[in-house]
């Protein structure tokens, strides 16, 4: 018997007999907040120690956020839970029509390691304010943030309604192969296969969010500092183990020397000559994903130099190298996502040329363009597939909570953040209350003699 079952169960059972109304709601959104302010300092070092994060980073990507998205529905929720009422069509005269927000039920939320406050408490927001009981597997790999979401949530929310399930592929594969009302997901485009596969054989509605390789596009006429200085932030945060990190960038060649110039001083300023040294600059995950990524810049005969590596304590440096012309671009560098503080630069030319090679790669989940012409900037991005993005920024679309966060074909399946949270553990319930006190009979058999006034009455 899966081991998992009967916590499952009971929170089902739970559910049914015992819905969470607008109050109980909002008292666990409170807890959460409480929570989060409460234990700053331990979530702090907890993420300190599995991925390098300062004290500034952990609160401005991870706890800050989610005390902010808190605020946002415990405000709207109320009238997000209100029925909206819609207009009739006349063939339902009499009558009134809502639509009506119910909890999808029991829900699996896996979370990743790289934001793992911040990727766990978001989708855990949309479960709470919906009013889905869920079940929260965290990453192994993020282990001392992992232990702590777990005493966080198991020692002080009803289980019956929250609770943190540790541990690893094996304890994720036997959550999987249980029966859920929703499954939330964020992880890697690879992993997100196996969980809609899981997903499928229940019918069982599901978000994910995953991956890719997001570009950075940067035209001849952007203002170079700015585009510098912010696609250096957006790609070093978190060493480059974010989801929506500008994978790579795609240069003018007028430009692209000055460009290199700029960023590499930049980071600098940012981290110091030696990032190994620096308060401000995070570590790889594990030795695994280190490897990786030393790999993965190595071959084609690329090297790394002297102090770039020190794999017991998962440092690397800051890479950035121009690696020639976009429409010569091979290997794993350019097909795999990097997720790591591996920048690759590559020139172009053309335009039209670049969009078709944008256009002919797998949907990113984000595209960041940088111009000094917004109406240009404007139509590359309405000729191009991806989940979000950015004119002249990189990262800050998902700062807003009442825009979503989602991505598109490989990139993810669905969005949330804010409102769209609550409507992604939500199902939407269309509902006619039809008056009693007049029946027209026109839909009813004996047809002869209807079909013309039924063709009237739709056209």
């Amino acid at each position: 018997m899966n081991p998992f079952s009967s916590q499952v169960i009971e929170m089902r059972h739970n559910w049914i007999t015992s819905p969470m109304d607008y109050d109980e709601r909002l008292k666990h959104l409170g807890l959460l907040r409480y929570l989060l302010i409460k234990w700053e300092k331990e979530i702090s070092g907890a993420l300190k120690l599995d991925l390098g994060k300062s004290e500034f980073e952990s609160f401005a990507t991870e706890i800050g956020p989610i005390i902010k998205e808190i605020t946002i529905i415990q405000k709207n929720l109320k009238s997000w839970m209100k029925p909206k009422s819609v207009r009739t069509d006349f063939i339902n005269l009499p009558g009134s029509s809502k639509i009506y927000q119910s909890p999808l039920g029991v829900s699996l939320i896996i979370s990743p390691w790289n934001y793992p406050i911040q990727l766990c408490m978001g989708p855990l927001l949309g479960a709470i304010s919906s009013g889905s009981p869920a079940i929260i597997k965290p990453s192994e790999n993020s282990v001392n943030t992992s232990l702590l979401i777990e005493t966080l949530i198991n020692d002080h929310f009803d289980l019956k309604r929250y609770r943190v399930i540790n541990g690893d592929k094996k304890v994720a594969q036997q959550l999987l192969d249980l029966k859920w009302d929703f499954i939330f997901f964020t992880g890697s485009t690879q992993v997100g296969k196996v969980v809609y596969q899981a997903a499928a054989t229940n019918l069982t509605p599901v978000v994910l969010e995953l991956g890719g390789k997001s570009p950075a596009i940067v035209f001849n006429d952007a203002d170079l500092e700015v585009a510098a200085v912010r696609i250096a932030w957006g790609k070093f945060l978190n060493v480059g183990q974010t989801c929506i990190a500008p994978d790579y960038v795609a240069i003018h060649c007028s430009v692209a020397e000055i460009f290199k110039e700029k960023i590499k001083k930049i980071v600098v300023e940012f981290y110091g000559i030696n990032p190994k040294l620096s308060r401000d600059y995070g570590r790889i995950i594990n030795q695994q994903h280190f490897d990786r990524l030393v790999n993965l810049w190595q071959q084609d005969g690329r090297n790394w130099n002297e102090g770039e590596l020190d794999r017991e304590n998962r440092y690397m440096a800051p890479k950035i190298e121009i690696l020639g012309k976009i429409i010569e671009a091979k290997g794993s560098i350019w097909e795999d996502e990097i997720f790591g503080p591996i920048l690759p630069i590559y020139i172009w030319d053309d335009g039209d040329q670049l969009l078709n090679i944008l256009k002919n790669k797998n949907s990113p989940l984000a595209i960041y363009i940088f111009t000094e012409n917004m109406k240009k900037g404007s139509e590359w991005l309405g000729q191009l597939n991806f989940g979000g993005g950015c004119i002249n920024d990189c990262l800050m679309h998902i700062s807003n909570s009442r825009m979503p966060f989602g991505g598109v074909g490989p990139a993810g399946i669905g969005n949330y953040h804010g409102r769209f949270s609550f409507e992604a553990f939500s199902q939407k319930k269309p509902v006619l209350n039809k008056s009693t006190w007049m029946d027209v009979p026109l839909r009813y058999a004996p047809y002869k003699d209807k079909v013309s006034l039924i063709r009237k009455l739709i056209h």
